[in-house]
């Protein structure tokens, strides 16, 4: 007699795309979000902050780029810091985008938000949160933590040899 074995899928949804997998294996099957979840005012709200979060901290990265100048001996520190400041509100921008998402995680594309997670047409449906996560929340601590090194490491030095500095 055959023995037959339950197979356990996994499905995540990001904020592009959701994935279906079967546990313990690398058969893996994408797709951009669509439905309810894609439409749903709290995921575009966190989408949007994230693009925001991107710009601001990819046009912090080129101001710090052209302000610290390390070809030439006098950096151009308003510059540098208005860099850093950029790079600052970019991770905060993040850590707000990843707040809105984990705090709405068990209503997120639900058409009747009151039946939450306890679905009775899906009775094992559990959310958790991912390693993306918890990658984001330490990416956006980090950003904070490294622009404020750099919007407070360009602060004009009190030297009288170099009045020019």
């Amino acid at each position: 007699s055959g023995s037959v074995e339950a197979l356990l899928l996994l499905r995540s949804d990001g904020l592009w795309e959701s994935c279906l997998q079967v546990e313990h294996s690398e058969l893996k099957q994408c797709w951009p979000v669509a439905g309810p979840y894609q439409r749903d005012p709290r995921v575009r709200l966190a989408q949007g902050l994230v693009l925001t979060s991107l710009f601001l901290c990819g046009t912090g990265i080129v101001l710090a780029c052209i302000g610290v100048r390390c070809w030439t001996d006098i950096p151009l520190r308003g510059i540098a810091a208005t860099g850093g400041f950029l790079v600052v509100i970019s991770g905060l921008v993040s850590l707000t985008a990843l707040g809105v998402y984990t705090h709405n995680l068990g209503r997120l594309g639900m058409a009747d938000p009151s039946q939450g997670i306890n679905n009775p047409r899906f009775p094992h449906l559990s959310l958790h949160p991912a390693g993306s996560l918890y990658f984001g929340w330490l990416g956006s601590c980090l950003q904070v933590l490294g622009g404020s090194a750099l919007l407070f490491s360009f602060k004009r030095p009190r030297s009288p040899t170099c009045p020019s500095c």
